[in-house]
């Protein structure tokens, strides 16, 4: 147990360095996958960030997926949420806007059911902004709403409240409702 924790600690700290031997990561996944989901997770997770980093996303997805899948076993629904927001943003990135925006529907869910505040509010402001329709847009703009009064109230994220109202500004140009939008550009600088 202690060489696997151990092992988990060591990929963190190269996974930015991209310096991880990804065959020692998979070894230790595949030993700690039956009896410590929680390590096994990480290791994916890490995985995931390593291969992103060497290969793009589509290495990573099946990584982050798994991750999502070990995490959710051993408990852990902030760090589920947060591998299915890594995978809408891999959808993204390979256009599948339709299965981003539903796994960032999931990781909302799971934010919600939590009560974090953090990831509920990047997820709204995700959805408002990123994923907005031009048939919904009141509704996008609500959502983008919360999400900066969540982070100016709640949990006082000064850059996640600007860029809530930047988002927020660019969707009210879009509704015509210019001197709003005006009053939150303004507000976001």
């Amino acid at each position: 147990e202690r060489t696997l924790r151990a092992i988990a600690s060591f990929s963190q700290f190269f996974r930015d360095l991209s310096y991880i031997d990804l065959q020692l990561l998979s070894r230790a996944i595949e030993l700690a996958s039956d009896t410590m989901p929680d390590v096994a997770a990480q290791l994916c997770e890490s995985n995931g960030q390593c291969i992103d980093l060497m290969d793009g996303n589509l290495g990573a997805f099946s990584a982050y997926s798994r991750a999502a899948d070990l995490h959710k076993l051993s408990g852990n629904l902030w760090k589920t949420a947060l591998c299915t927001r890594r995978l809408c943003e891999i959808y993204h990135a390979i256009g599948k806007l339709n299965e981003a925006e539903d796994a960032l529907q999931a990781a909302l869910k799971l934010a919600e059911d939590i009560g974090h505040d953090q990831e509920r509010a990047s997820c709204l402001l995700s959805l408002g902004s990123r994923y907005s329709r031009r048939l919904n847009l009141p509704g996008d703009a609500e959502r983008v709403l919360i999400a900066s009064a969540t982070f100016h109230a709640r949990i006082n994220d000064k850059l996640g409240e600007t860029n809530s109202l930047r988002s927020l500004g660019e969707l009210y140009t879009r509704l015509d409702r210019c001197e709003e939008a005006e009053d939150k550009l303004q507000a976001a600088l």
